[in-house]
């Protein structure tokens, strides 16, 4: 046992420890790249969903804002729960939602700074939400405002 602890300090062992977590990183982006081309993962949706703006509860730049807000919340450095636990308590209608889903449209998404794959804003939130702030949070928190449509 003392045998292999003395490995682990040893520069050789740093090195085949560094070589196992490139291998797994390396791993992760193929997968990552190869879902998103072979159109694996969440289900596609509608690309513009239609809504009725008079049930609108801000002002229809209010959800370009959000979305863009959304975006860099998601992707940029690290992720913003709280950011995104905030947009998701303003939403008060079935059409806020849609104008959100559609504000946002399709995006590109990144993991290192690599393009992995591009995806409207339910597909997003359900690669990038965890167990801090969950998918099952956000929808519930949606259901609570009477809204019935769902990430």
């Amino acid at each position: 046992m003392k045998e292999i602890a003395d490995f682990f300090k040893s520069p050789a062992g740093q090195y085949s420890i560094l070589i196992v977590i490139v291998i797994l990183a390396i791993w992760y982006l193929k997968k990552s790249i190869s879902d998103a081309l072979t159109g694996e993962g969440p289900e596609q949706i509608l690309d513009i969903i239609p809504i009725e703006e008079t049930n609108l509860s801000y002002p229809i730049e209010q959800y370009d804002i959000w979305a863009d807000g959304l975006y860099e919340a998601m992707n940029f450095s690290g992720t913003d729960y709280g950011q995104i636990e905030e947009v998701i308590d303003q939403l008060r209608t079935n059409d806020d939602v849609s104008a959100l889903i559609n504000a946002y449209g399709t995006r590109t998404l990144y993991v290192f700074g690599i393009p992995a794959a591009t995806a409207n804003l339910p597909q997003a939130l359900r690669r990038e939400l965890n167990w801090y702030y969950s998918v099952a949070d956000a929808n519930e928190t949606l259901s609570e405002n009477g809204i019935t449509i769902q990430f």
